[in-house]
């Protein structure tokens, strides 16, 4: 899902909250690619909402990017660090 997309908030909120309860050391988020098999099934599966991420495919081809795969590397290090 792409970065700017106004439900991402909402939904990265309810993913934490349901993972309250887990001893997590982090959080990370970062789009990746949506496989075309899987949006095509998106696409025909009736629900407005999973049919709109089906549409998105187009704009996560190519991700994780260079950047991203940097980003997810340098959080993965700091939070080693911090549980040393």
């Amino acid at each position: 899902m792409p970065a700017d997309y106004d439900m991402l908030p909402g939904l990265l909120n309810r993913c934490e909250k349901s993972a309250r309860k887990a001893d997590l050391k982090g959080f990370f988020d970062c789009q990746g690619e949506l496989a075309e098999k899987v949006a095509q099934m998106l696409l025909k599966s009736g629900n407005p909402q999973l049919e709109l991420f089906g549409k998105m495919r187009d704009v996560t081809v190519g991700h994780p990017n260079a950047d991203e795969i940097e980003s997810a590397r340098n959080f993965a290090k700091e939070t080693i660090e911090k549980f040393k």
